[in-house]
């Protein structure tokens, strides 16, 4: 009997183990906004509004935290500024420019429901978010 519960207690410990030790590495990933291949600044007034999502998430309700600058390089850092799991996501991306006005340059093309704009998330791989499709 204290033999099974060993070997019971055994596997049960090697397949934590196996599966905690499977999940990727949170990766924090870097990227630029480009139209046709060509920088996409904004004013010293404008603010950039990126998202990237699961693709799996038809909710949109689970954005990775990204930090954007006016030049259109931003890093995605995802939850607790940890990074996110490698993988495909879908991206929302606004050029509020000037933010006060909350005016979309993009006309709302690339919002979280509406675009179609993809990325492949990988550890030492640039991100280019081209929004002149």
């Amino acid at each position: 009997m204290m033999r099974r519960a060993t070997l019971g207690l055994s596997a049960l410990a090697l397949s934590i183990l196996f599966v905690s030790g499977c999940a990727p590495a949170p990766v924090k990933v870097t990227g630029k906004v480009v139209n046709k291949g060509q920088p996409y600044p904004l004013s010293e007034k404008g603010l950039f509004i990126i998202n990237f999502f699961d693709e799996k998430d038809e909710t949109f309700a689970k954005p990775y935290a990204v930090d954007s600058k006016l030049d259109g390089t931003f890093t995605v850092v995802g939850i607790g500024r940890k990074g996110v799991p490698p993988g495909k996501y879908r991206v929302a991306v606004q050029a509020m420019d000037p933010y006060q006005k909350q005016e979309d340059k993009l006309k709302g093309k690339f919002a979280p429901r509406a675009t179609k704009l993809t990325a492949d998330v990988a550890a030492g791989k640039e991100v280019v978010i081209d929004v002149g499709q």
